[in-house]
Order: structure tokens, then sequence, then C-alpha cells
């Protein structure tokens, strides 16, 4: 979503203000946002941690539109052995 307003951002400023770009505006504007996040952690032999995030967004529009965008983000540590 922050790409997204960031565009509008660039476009509005090379373009300047204008009817056409307000409208394309207005309907991009979400009427809803719901979702979910789920957390999950795993312990591997050896000590490594892994965290798992996954968020998932469904997005209703004022013009009628749906949409869901998933991303999910894993993060692993494993610990540092020495060398001999």
């Amino acid at each position: 979503m922050r790409d997204e307003a960031r565009s509008e951002a660039v476009a509005t400023e090379i373009m300047g203000p204008s009817p056409e770009l307000a409208a394309a505006r207005a309907a991009r504007v979400p009427r809803r946002i719901t979702g979910t996040i789920r957390v999950r952690f795993e312990t591997g032999a050896g000590g490594s941690l892994r965290r798992m995030r996954v968020a998932r967004l469904e997005i209703e529009r004022t013009n009628g539109e749906r949409e869901t965008r998933t991303t999910t983000e894993t993060i692993e540590r494993r610990p540092v052995t020495p060398r001999s």
C-alpha cells in the first residue's frame, strides 16, 4: 500500500492535480481492509531457530473490486560454530 501511495504522489507531482487522477485515486480507496497475521516458530537440530510470518490482507474497494495479498517472511538464525 505504501508503494501505491508513493506512485500516486509522483504522478500528481508530474501531471499536476486533474479530475481524472482524482477519480482514479477515489476508485482505489479501500472501503474495508481485513486480514490475519500468523507467526510460527520452529527449532531445529543444533540450536537453529526459524520464524515464519504470513500476512494475508483482503481489500475491498469502493468500486466493488476485491483484492487478496499474501506475504510470507522467513527469518532463520543459526548458531555460529567455532573453527577448529
